[in-house]
């Protein structure tokens, strides 16, 4: 029996969630352990490598990846094509970013360490965004179970070998290392992975073709650079202007939130095949899925930032020691951010699926350009906090623009209406939480977390068909039982 829409993104946003959450884990663990060591200053080193790494090698995959995936999601037979002259695009351009990072390290003023990590971990991101190939192929195909085993297996080994490194010699690039050891692993893993499910490459280069994809993958392009610049300027930024501490500060904070978000991106991830099929299929199912995804992603990132905003103080300090404290600031300013990146995942979904990614990239720069500007002012003045402040700045400013475009040129949806429910049960527990304050943090949060649950159904944030429909979505495998269910809580809205 086909597997229903429904089930199907819930079975891999649960394999992506479970896979890049289990390997986020294990480099969040990492990174609390190398930070405990070694200090706000190599960590420092260690963001700033990572910022300048990810920046570099985003020119590897050029967007053909993300245009891959909406292409071989709509015509599995055009996999061999894409599969075959993507690779070796991509692995002549992994080539000359390796080469780049190395004539960088050589010809910078940094000191030594900084040069010895700015080359591990650029090898590292040069191999990991080679093998982001393998796993555009598993997320066009919707086996997203391979994906899931190529994040976690390679973040497993950081793990293991960082860990084991840090205990026996308490040598920082030595622990380091590990990350060029899990990459090239992980291209290995992926290229057997995608060989024996669909076939080896034949490296028979189409250039025609492959010119025709570089044009059509521009806006994607744009689009992930324009992303990788907004994520990892602020860091090259805040270490040019304040120093590897500084950043040391901030980085632990933002890979915090990048490890409880990871479900977001994932069911993100999970979703777009999924919209890209239906929206060439049936205009209805598309845009309810929209809605029920936006409404969920409202739902969970509301209370979650309450809850985060709240225990940061705890929660930096004993993850990662006295010297981080301060990172509890940053947090403080973050994790309402946390709210506008789900949303902002969804609307990006809906924006490239319906093809509007010209205006996105016009979107995507002018916010980039006030997000430069931001940091540049903000960070000279209040250091780790500034970027903060312009990095939650700038998520407002592209939601707001987003969401205004969407209404206005795709689909008349309300988030505002959806926002009000989440919106008290938030205020109920913030305001739970200081009225208990003075307790025992062994009462106040599980009390904390008593009325966040309550709230949510008492504001009908969460209702009694959400329980149904993940009810038929994992006890069900009928199609009629979970869509029917989606089409009686939306049979009153409009859909265009």
């Amino acid at each position: 029996m086909q597997m229903s829409t429904a089930k199907l993104i819930a079975k891999n946003a649960l394999f992506l969630s479970a896979g890049k959450g289990l390997g986020d884990l294990c480099t969040f663990i990492f990174l609390i352990y190398f930070a405990r060591y070694f200090g706000p200053d190599f960590v420092g080193k260690y963001g700033f490598s990572m910022s300048m790494g990810g920046f570099l090698t985003v020119l590897i995959n050029l967007g053909l990846n993300a245009l891959m995936v909406r292409e071989v999601s709509k015509d599995k037979a055009k996999n061999a094509t894409y599969a075959s002259n993507l690779l070796v695009t991509q692995a002549v351009l992994a080539a000359f970013i390796w080469f780049l990072i190395g004539l960088i390290a050589v010809v910078s003023n940094m000191n030594g360490d900084t040069k010895i990590t700015l080359v591990l971990i650029g090898t590292y991101q040069v191999f990991y965004k080679l093998s982001v190939h393998f796993e555009a192929e598993f997320r066009a195909h919707e086996d997203m179970h391979y994906s899931a085993l190529l994040e976690t297996s390679h973040k497993v080994l950081i793990l293991t070998l960082g860990l084991v490194s840090i205990h026996l010699w308490k040598n920082p690039i030595l622990a380091l290392a590990a990350y060029p050891i899990s990459g090239v692993a992980r291209f290995i893993l992926g290229f057997i992975l995608s060989a024996s499910k669909y076939g080896w490459p034949h490296f028979e280069l189409d250039y025609s073709f492959i010119k025709e994809m570089v044009v059509k993958s521009m806006p994607f392009f744009l689009i992930t650079l324009l992303g990788q610049f907004y994520d990892r300027s602020g860091v090259i930024l805040l270490t040019l202007l304040q120093g590897e501490s500084a950043s040391g500060v901030y980085l632990p904070a933002d890979r915090l939130l990048v490890s409880v978000g990871v479900g977001l991106t994932m069911l993100g991830s999970a979703t777009f095949p999924a919209m890209s099929r239906l929206s060439h299929k049936s205009g209805g199912e598309f845009y309810k899925l929209y809605e029920r995804s936006i409404r969920l992603t409202v739902t969970l990132t509301l209370p979650a930032a309450a809850l985060l905003f709240i225990v940061s103080g705890p929660i930096m300090v004993d993850l990662f020691g006295a010297p981080f404290s301060e990172s509890a600031s940053v947090l403080k300013i973050l994790s309402w951010g946390f709210i506008l990146a789900g949303v902002n995942i969804m609307m990006n979904s809906l924006i490239i699926v319906k093809n509007h990614e010209k205006v996105w990239v016009k979107m995507q720069l002018l916010v980039c350009l006030v997000y430069s500007a931001a940091c540049l002012i903000l960070i000279p003045l209040y250091s780790y906090t500034g970027l903060a402040y312009a990095k939650l700045m700038m998520q407002l400013l592209f939601a707001v623009m987003a969401y205004g475009y969407i209404r206005k040129n795709i689909y008349h949806s309300d988030i505002i209406k959806v926002a009000i429910g989440p919106a008290l049960s938030c205020i109920a527990t913030v305001g739970c939480y200081y009225v208990m304050s003075e307790l025992t943090p062994w009462f106040t949060i599980p009390a904390v977390l008593i009325v966040l649950i309550l709230s949510l159904f008492l504001f009908k944030a969460v209702q009694f068909h959400d329980l149904v429909f993940l009810k038929n979505i994992w006890m069900s495998g009928n199609r009629s039982a979970v869509e029917g269910e989606i089409e009686q809580v939306y049979s009153e809205k409009s859909v265009p």
